[in-house]
């Protein structure tokens, strides 16, 4: 039987100070939080192998954001293949 261990954790990406906000043709500050922005990541081990699925509230995510997470993934988790690590 192999061995399975599941994790999961949740993070706010709320900022806490006002920001511009994307989708107009003119600046706009934020005022309020309307409804939340999260990442969840669900981490997968069995025999030794591993997998860390992301999911983020946000439209998309370009390959830059995606190679900067993988970077300092791999600086804080050094003994996982940071391609491991699969946003959707």
């Amino acid at each position: 039987m192999p061995n399975l261990k599941i994790g999961w954790a949740e993070e706010s990406l709320v900022p806490e100070k006002k920001v511009a906000l994307e989708g107009q043709f003119f600046e706009r500050i934020s005022q309020f939080v309307e409804s939340p922005v999260t990442v969840t990541a669900c981490a997968v081990e069995a025999d030794g192998d591993a997998a860390i699925l992301m999911s983020v509230d946000i439209i998309s995510m370009q390959k830059c954001l995606i190679d900067l997470i993988r970077e300092r993934f791999a600086q804080i988790c050094p003994e996982v293949d940071p391609m491991k690590l699969v946003p959707f």
